[in-house]
């Protein structure tokens, strides 16, 4: 048990003797402790402001005409969707609102009496008949928003119901319905 003692000492020994005669730099080029980093979690990044918009051309008075005939609100439609047509601060211009998507529209003129804003960066057009409105978007292809109808548009798709519908070369639009006078 002795002869184990003394071997263990040795070892022991020299094993100090061996940690003595490392150079000082070679201990310090023990990788260093990390500590650990507290994940924070990434924002969003936060999109640029819209641009301010440029001087637009002014319209023709013949757009200026077609503008004036665009009623202005919140026009209910199918599949529970609104859009919204405001005034825009340039004349003739409106902007118009179907859930958080936004458009800025002109008038543009027609062969056949309907009332059409168009977006030309979009390619999305606002369509207002006489019985009802719809907003399409040119370059997909498709309905963005069907059957909007506000009330002046109600009362004439009532009158069409309840009237023979005019021929092609008819000038006149069915008159809505009258209220009835009360006694």
């Amino acid at each position: 048990m002795l002869k184990l003692v003394c071997i263990g000492v040795l070892a022991l020994a020299s094993l100090t003797a061996a940690v003595a005669a490392v150079p000082e730099g070679a201990k310090a080029a023990a990788p260093p402790v990390r500590k650990p980093v507290k994940k924070v979690p990434a924002s969003k990044p936060v999109p640029p402001p819209p641009p301010a918009p440029a001087a637009l051309p002014e319209l023709s008075p013949e757009l200026l005409l077609v503008a004036e005939k665009v009623v202005l609100g919140t026009v209910p439609c199918e599949l529970g969707a609104k859009v919204v047509v405001k005034q825009d601060s340039n004349a003739g211009r409106f902007v118009l609102e179907l859930g958080r998507q936004t458009f800025r529209m002109e008038p543009t003129l027609t062969t056949t009496g309907a009332i059409r804003l168009e977006d030309p960066a979009t390619g999305v057009v606002w369509l207002q008949l006489g019985n009802k409105s719809m907003l399409l978007n040119q370059r997909l292809g498709k309905r963005l928003a069907d059957a909007c109808v506000n009330l002046h548009q109600a009362a004439i798709a009532t009158a069409l119901e309840h009237s023979k519908a005019p021929g092609l070369l008819d000038d006149k639009t069915p008159e809505p319905p009258q209220p009835a006078a009360s006694r």
